[in-house]
Order: C-alpha cells, then structure tokens, then sequence
C-alpha cells in the first residue's frame, strides 16, 4: 500500500530498508525513553491475566504477532510461552530478516539455559495485515503492539 512508503519516526524510506530494520530499535526505544520493553510486556501481562481469571483452562498453543517489526516482542511471547507456535507477520521483509535474526538469537541463549536443547524457530510470513492468510480461529492468541498508530483511517477500518 502507498502509506507504507511514508516517512515514520524520521526514517525517510519508510519501512522497506535494511538500514530502517537496523535502526528501529534505536529509534523507538529513543522516542519512548527507555521504555518499549516494558510497554511491549503488558500485553503479556494482559493475557496471562485473563488465563488466570478462566482458571488457567485457556491453552496458549498458536500466537500470532501482526506487524512483527524486528521480532523483538515476538520473542518476550517466545520467552513467556515457549512450547507455543509463533507465527510473525510483517508486510516488509526487510524487518522480517531482522525479526529471523533476533528469533536466532534468542533461541540459542534458550538452548544454552536449558542445557543445549534449541527451540525450533518462529514462522515468518510477509503479508499485508488488512488481509492476513489465516482462517479464522487459526490462533489462540493475536498480538498487534504498534501497528494502528502507524496506518491512515481508511486502513484501520480494513
């Protein structure tokens, strides 16, 4: 879509480069002081919450993150419910390479805590998230942390 070539956060190519992959952590962990991880982390926090008001009854087994960026939340889910299937999405693959490598990265510090075993890696997918390709109900969980703020109304609607 033409908005996704807008400029964002003073990064003039928009969404589609290596060197805006490579500098949005810096950029927005800048803009919010500090603070993203955190931010990023009471989504977590929201759904373990709702988990114990059900008793625990709801298995989180599928996660899917719209809007993936570099990964770097998918892997707090990663860390929070490691035996779930995490599937990232990103309409650039630029941060989707990125969003691969920081999963890399966080499964061989898991492996090396848990005595060498390697998780399986997270599924990228590159797609639009006004038309996902998943059925419905496909996932137990669905997490979108800074992707509406960024779209024009008319695609928020979709």
């Amino acid at each position: 879509p033409d908005y996704y070539l807008n400029d964002f956060h003073y990064q003039t190519d928009g969404w589609l480069s290596s060197r805006s992959a490579n500098t949005y952590e810096v950029s927005t962990e800048t803009l919010f002081l500090g603070r993203q991880d955190g931010m990023q982390r009471r989504a977590i926090v929201a759904l373990n919450r709702m988990k114990r008001k059900e008793g625990g009854r709801r298995e989180v087994k599928r996660i899917l993150e719209v809007a993936c960026g570099t990964g770097r939340f998918g892997t707090f889910l990663r860390e929070e419910y490691p035996d779930a299937n995490v599937t990232m999405v990103d309409l650039s693959a630029f941060y989707l390479e990125k969003a691969r490598e920081n999963d890399d990265y966080w499964r061989r510090r898991r492996g090396r805590r848990m005595g060498g075993e390697v998780p399986s890696p997270a599924t990228f997918v590159q797609a639009n998230a006004e038309a996902l390709p998943f059925d419905d109900c496909s996932f137990d969980a669905v997490f979108c942390t800074y992707l509406f703020h960024e779209l024009p109304d008319e695609a928020r609607v979709r």
